[in-house]
């Protein structure tokens, strides 16, 4: 296998390497300010991180501002089974959180052509979980982004957007998850945590954002 495809590219963020599995990082967009929301939103009393230990964070990074800069990042991963996408993005025009946040994302597929890949390469898409920031790439248009690509989902989070009970507590989210599990079908494959989905690719339990959201260790021994 050769290196990553593109290491200097618009937008994508880097590539890497993981033992012998070659990754790349692609944007699908980035919010710019005054949509940064402010470190208190995701940081409050309740999630038990102290406020000195967030502000030498902030200061580590060199910023002044208390805000949270809010990237769409997508990973490419060249498995010896094919080319696995982790996450999708929010997807080409998007309008839920205002139309110039619509004109900042939506950007992966361009992202994909930089790095030199196109949507008919892409075998498997990992949904990390189904919100639609991370789904609504897959399937924005109404048909599938990447056509010949089988989606893989945890079982939990399969089974929890299309509960009757759900619908109305998660709002604009559901419809994106809705449509996924729709479009992809018979080639939706239901995965559990802690199995090896794709040549070192595993599944790590990480519910709680999401009944069934996920996270994907990859590599084998000492790189991971």
């Amino acid at each position: 296998m050769g290196p990553p495809r593109c290491h200097a590219a618009r937008r994508v963020s880097y590539s890497f390497w993981v033992g012998g599995i070659a990754c790349t990082v692609i944007s699908d967009g980035q919010p710019a300010p005054p949509r940064e929301p402010p470190l208190s939103t995701f940081f409050t009393p309740d999630s038990g991180v102290p406020p000195c230990e967030l502000a030498r964070a902030v200061a580590a990074e060199g910023r002044h501002r208390t805000t949270l800069t809010c990237g769409y990042n997508c990973l490419c991963v060249q498995t010896a089974a094919g080319l696995a996408l982790i996450d999708t993005g929010l997807g080409t025009n998007f309008l839920g959180y205002g139309p110039e946040i619509g004109q900042q994302v939506g950007k992966l597929g361009d992202g994909l052509a930089e790095a030199g890949f196109t949507v008919s390469e892409v075998d498997a898409v990992l949904f990390t979980h189904l919100h639609q920031d991370h789904a609504r790439g897959a399937i924005w248009s109404g048909e599938l982004t990447f056509p010949r690509a089988t989606a893989f989902v945890n079982g939990a989070e399969v089974a929890f957007w299309p509960a009757s009970a759900a619908w109305a507590a998660v709002g604009p989210e559901a419809e994106p998850a809705r449509e996924a599990l729709r479009l992809f079908g018979q080639r939706l494959h239901v995965m559990e945590y802690g199995v090896e989905i794709l040549p070192q690719v595993r599944t790590v339990a990480a519910s709680g954002h999401t009944p069934g959201h996920s996270a994907f260790l990859l590599g084998e021994g000492g790189e991971r």
